[in-house]
Formats: structure tokens, C-alpha cells, sequence
């Protein structure tokens, strides 16, 4: 459990998030807007 535990770790801090990709949609910020709701992992944030 702890060589498991270290490789979990070890795959953590090796780990590098993917380029940034520009979506075609803008979104305009609006006092009336509270949350952008969609699929899971298609670039809402």
C-alpha cells in the first residue's frame, strides 16, 4: 500500500495540464448570470 501510495504521488507531481484551447463562444459577463451549465470537460470555466 505504501509503494502504491508513492507511485500515486510521484504521478501527481509529474503531472502537466494540457495546453489551453480558445473556445469560438465568448461569454459576456452579466449581473443576472449565475451559472454556465453543460457536459462535464468541454470548457465552461
Amino acid at each position: 500500500m505504501v509503494n502504491e501510495l508513492r507511485e500515486r504521488l510521484k504521478e501527481w507531481e509529474e503531472f502537466e495540464f494540457p495546453e489551453m484551447i480558445e473556445r469560438e463562444i465568448k461569454v459576456i459577463p452579466k449581473e443576472d448570470i449565475v451559472a454556465i451549465v453543460g457536459p462535464r470537460r468541454v470548457g465552461k470555466t
